[in-house]
């Protein structure tokens, strides 16, 4: 589902071997997780669930401004205003401290 943002432009240039798509942030409620993501060159979002999946990447987990999805034998773990990283292997992904946004 592709949300159009007012005044979108399409800034989103992940490195070479990544998702092609850049993280824009995450909606966590209790069971509920939602990440929005921006397609490479198209402006607006789409929003994704767990267990969806968006040009061949699986969407394994979303937690607080993180995101972590899987491409054949590949685990990306895609953060909010950065650029993405393989998973940690072994161990599952674990949640940033939180983050005190009042500052």
């Amino acid at each position: 589902m592709l949300v159009p943002a007012a005044g979108a432009s399409a800034e989103c240039v992940p490195p070479s071997g990544a998702p092609p798509f850049c993280l824009a942030g995450t909606i966590t409620a209790g069971a509920d997780r939602v990440a929005l993501v921006e397609a490479a060159g198209s402006p607006g979002f789409l929003k994704l669930h767990e267990g969806g999946t968006l040009n061949g990447w699986a969407v394994t987990e979303i937690g607080r401004r993180y995101l972590i999805v899987e491409h054949d034998d590949s685990s990306v773990r895609l953060e909010v205003g950065a650029t993405s990283q393989p998973a940690p292997s072994g161990a599952p992904a674990r949640p940033r401290p939180p983050v005190n946004d009042d500052d």
